[in-house]
């Protein structure tokens, strides 16, 4: 069942940090299965979300419940991301 809430992640693969969280952030995905999880690439953005987004720096995870905007954090700080996951979907 779906939480509504969606979290884009934003990175880049030359970005240190990026890499550095990866494995946070699946464990985080694993963690909350019914939030759904978009990668975003921002060198391959196909989709257009770093435009819509306006995401200049990586890593940023951009929290939406219901399609709008709820929060968002830009920086390797994975307290700051389950803290903002939980505000979400507490929304």
């Amino acid at each position: 069942m779906s939480s509504g809430v969606t979290v884009l992640k934003f990175t880049s693969p030359t970005c240190g940090p990026c890499r550095t969280i990866k494995p946070g952030l699946e464990a985080m995905a694993e963690d909350f299965p019914n939030v759904t999880w978009i990668d975003v690439n921002t060198k391959d953005d196909r989709e257009g979300y770093v435009d819509k987004y306006r995401v200049t720096v990586v890593p940023t995870l951009v929290f939406l419940k219901g399609g709008l905007e709820v929060g968002r954090f830009t920086g390797a700080n994975m307290a700051m991301f389950y803290t903002l996951l939980r505000k979400a979907l507490a929304a």
